[in-house]
C-alpha cells in the first residue's frame, strides 16, 4: 500500500505540472513540534505534533478557476498583470498524538489520529487583494500512514517510538471546502530599502475535517525585494534577494473538528472542541533567485477542555 501511494503521488505530480512552468519554485513545509528547542515551555509529542506539505505551484488557471472565473486570464510565469489567476496542488499530511505514549490513551486525553490528503487551491490576484478556494480530498485512519511516519522519525531523531497507534481514529473519507481572503491595508516598497506589510486575512471552512471562521491580521517587515514574504501566496517568481520578519495573530470560531470530535462518519474517541481558539505567529526567512527559507513558531490557544495548556510548534520550510 505505502508503494502504491508513493507511486500515485509521484505521477500526480508529474502529471499536474507542465514544462513551461518549471522555472516556478516547489516548496515543502515541516510542521514539528520536536522543532520547539530553545521555547521555554514548549512540549513535544503532544497534541499537533507532525505535519507536512509538498506545494506544487502553477502559472495558469486550475481546472476550476477556468469554470468559475472564465473572464480572468492565468498569471503566466512572469506574474502577469492583475486580475490574474493562477493555482498550486498541496499534498499533505497531519499527525497528531495523545500526551500519553501507552497504547491507549488516558481519559480525557485526546486520540492518535491522522490526515493524508491532496489539496487544489485556485488564486485570483487583484491589486491589494487576493481571493482563494480550496478544495481538499483526503482520508485518517491507517491509510494516513501517520503511525509508520512518526515511528520513523522518532528513530531518525533517536527517540523511543510511541506505542498507542493500533488505537487511532478509525478510517474515513475528507472533504473540505476553504474560501479564504486578504487584502492589504498599509504596504509600502521595500526596494526602498525597507518595507512594511500589514494585511488582514480572514478564511471560513466547511467539510468533515474542520467546519470554523477565522479573522486575523498579517504584518510583515520586508527588507530587499517588495513582496519577498507573500511567498505561498505570490503570483509571480522573485528572483532579487529579500529578508523579511512576520507575525500574525488570528482568531478562530470552531463548530466541528474532527479529530477532536472523534470523527464524521463514524464515532470515536471524543475529547469535543472549544467554540474559540486564538493562534500567533512569528518567522523570519530568506528568499533570492527563486530559493528560500523560512523560520515561524505557531502557538495556539487551548482547543478542547481537558488540554490543559497552549501548544506550540514550529514549520520550516524550503522553496527550491
Amino acid at each position: 500500500m505505502r508503494h502504491r501511494l508513493g507511486l500515485l503521488i509521484g505521477l500526480l505530480s508529474i502529471g499536474l505540472v507542465p514544462r513551461a512552468e518549471a522555472q516556478r519554485p516547489w516548496s515543502v513545509e515541516v510542521d514539528n513540534d520536536a522543532l520547539n528547542s530553545g521555547i521555554a515551555g514548549a512540549r513535544t509529542d503532544v497534541d499537533y505534533t507532525q505535519g507536512i506539505r509538498l506545494r506544487i505551484p502553477h502559472a495558469i488557471a486550475s481546472p476550476l478557476g477556468q469554470r468559475l472565473f472564465r473572464s480572468i486570464p492565468g498569471c503566466g510565469a512572469d506574474g502577469g498583470s492583475v486580475p490574474c489567476q493562477d493555482w498550486s496542488l498541496i499534498l499533505g499530511q497531519e499527525i497528531y498524538t495523545p500526551l500519553t505514549t501507552r497504547v491507549k490513551p488516558e481519559s480525557g486525553d485526546r486520540a492518535y489520529a491522522g490526515w493524508l490528503g491532496a489539496s487544489m487551491v485556485t488564486r485570483v490576484h487583484t491589486a491589494g487583494f487576493e481571493r482563494e478556494l480550496t478544495i481538499t480530498l483526503g482520508v485518517t485512519g491507517p491509510l494516513s500512514l501517520a503511525g509508520p511516519s512518526q515511528r520513523s522519525f522518532h528513530r531518525l531523531i533517536g527517540q523511543s517510538a510511541p506505542s498507542g497507534w493500533t488505537a487511532q481514529l478509525g478510517a474515513e473519507p475528507t472533504l473540505d471546502i476553504t474560501f479564504a481572503g486578504s487584502a492589504d491595508l498599509i504596504r509600502t516598497d521595500a526596494k526602498a530599502l525597507l518595507g512594511v506589510r500589514i494585511t488582514p486575512v480572514w478564511n471560513a471552512s466547511l467539510g468533515t475535517v474542520r467546519r470554523a471562521v477565522e479573522i486575523g491580521v498579517e504584518v510583515a517587515v520586508e527588507l530587499g525585494a517588495s513582496g519577498v514574504s507573500e511567498w505561498r501566496r505570490s503570483s509571480a517568481v522573485e528572483s532579487a534577494p529579500g529578508f523579511y520578519l512576520i507575525g500574525a495573530i488570528r482568531g478562530r470560531v470552531v463548530a466541528g473538528n474532527l479529530f477532536l470530535d472523534g470523527g464524521f462518519f463514524r464515532t470515536g474517541p471524543s475529547v469535543g472542541h472549544l467554540p474559540y481558539v486564538g493562534t500567533l505567529e512569528l518567522g523570519l526567512g530568506a528568499r533570492a533567485y527563486g530559493l528560500g527559507v523560512e523560520w515561524r513558531v505557531v502557538t495556539s490557544s487551548r482547543e478542547y477542555g481537558s488540554q490543559g495548556t497552549a501548544h506550540t510548534y514550529t514549520t520550516l520550510a524550503v522553496t527550491i
